[in-house]
């Protein structure tokens, strides 16, 4: 896997996984992804301990992701499908 970060770490591109170097805090933490293309992704949090050799997040009891089949996977679960599936352009 190789994931390339730029524009002064506000992009993540290539394939992999990514952790970022700022705590959330409880109550006041916020971020938004915006799908630059389409494509296969995911995004979603994770802790320190979540194994990142894995190719998508959601598969170990460290990390929760949404991927681009709208499905939120954790542990190797799948706990629910989005009615409206993100695409090219969209925030989320």
């Amino acid at each position: 896997h190789e994931v390339v970060i730029v524009m002064n770490g506000l992009r993540a591109c290539g394939q992999g996984c990514a952790l970022t170097n700022v705590p959330l805090v409880q109550s006041k933490s916020y971020f938004e992804v915006k799908i630059r293309q389409d494509g296969i992704w995911a995004v979603g949090l994770a802790t320190r301990n979540t194994d990142l050799n894995t190719s998508t997040g959601g598969n170990d009891p460290e990390s929760w992701t949404l991927n681009s089949t709208g499905i939120i996977r954790h542990n190797k679960e799948e706990l629910h499908k989005v009615q409206t599936v993100a695409q090219e352009g969209d925030i989320i």
